[in-house]
């Protein structure tokens, strides 16, 4: 510490420090864009249901870290590693503390904190890679023509796009397939048609891939969805229907991220091939109420 006496402060939500709290996420947004766009609305940070709702890590008047959790108990805490002593003991401080996390996620160093932090293990835990690509890559090139239609996807196709939404929800998302619930994927899938860019590819008049965005935050969207039906697989399906989200992006100047399991090789290929770059270890933790 070359001598200095590091302050540490763990200082809940005030809105005089609204302009910094919001300032820091901007400034490294592709860590947390599914944060961003639940904090923010038409470009301002919106003042929490709680002041505990957000902590802001503050060591000699900097903000080093922002921690939201919410009285349902999603936590995300945005915070950098590697991060100093101080950082690290106002975090442990921080998550024994907090009285409800039941979702938790984040840079995976920030979780393995938590969870030691808890003393309490998740019922469920699973690690990606984060990714990014910046608004200024250039679009990757066209690939080959596969012989399927791609085009926007809106709320009218959300019948005939549930039979993917299912499967791809009980394949990548659900962590107990067997209690899929029909009505809530469809709402999912109807308020994403109605919020997000989707596109879609059908062949023969079947939807075979669609792939879009997940969350709008300010210079970022984040990529999610992405699900090709099993017989499509490896026909380059996947990455047209990225170029063309892609593309929407560009036009509003977005960077696009997302996160995908460290075991899924194709997915992580096909990621690097279009500019996508490893930004960080990220994981999803679930606790039992």
């Amino acid at each position: 510490m070359n001598g200095k006496l590091m302050k540490q402060e763990i200082v809940p939500y005030h809105p005089a420090i609204s302009t910094g709290i919001a300032g820091y996420l901007r400034e490294s947004e592709e860590y947390w864009t599914g944060l961003t766009s639940r904090l923010f609305r038409k470009g301002k940070l919106l003042a929490p249901a709680r002041k505990s709702d957000i902590l802001t890590l503050i060591e000699n008047s900097a903000i080093r870290g922002v921690v939201y959790n919410t009285s349902e108990g999603y936590t995300f805490p945005a915070v950098h590693w590697p991060w100093t002593t101080e950082t690290e003991d106002s975090l442990q401080n921080v998550f024994s503390s907090l009285k409800n996390i039941s979702t938790l996620m984040g840079d995976s160093h920030t979780v393995d904190l938590a969870i030691s932090s808890r003393n309490k293990q998740p019922a469920y835990r699973i690690d990606y890679l984060l990714m990014a690509r910046p608004a200024s890559y250039s679009i990757p090139g066209e690939a080959l023509p596969g012989g399927e239609e791609i085009f926007p996807a809106d709320r009218a196709m959300a019948r005939a796009l549930y039979p993917l939404q299912k499967d791809y929800e009980i394949e990548e998302v659900l962590l107990q397939p067997d209690k899929f619930n029909s009505l809530i994927c469809m709402t999912h899938l109807k308020e994403t048609l109605n919020n997000q860019i989707v596109f879609a590819a059908r062949r023969n008049r079947r939807f075979v891939a669609k792939a879009g965005t997940n969350a709008q935050g300010l210079n970022w969207a984040q990529i999610g969805g992405v699900y090709t039906a099993p017989e499509f697989r490896g026909q380059g399906i996947s990455r047209r229907l990225m170029q063309r989200v892609l593309q929407k992006l560009a036009e509003t100047q977005q960077g696009a991220t997302l996160f995908v399991k460290k075991t899924n090789g194709p997915a992580i290929h096909l990621y690097r091939k279009i500019g996508f770059y490893e930004l960080a270890p990220f994981s999803i933790a679930y606790f039992r109420r």
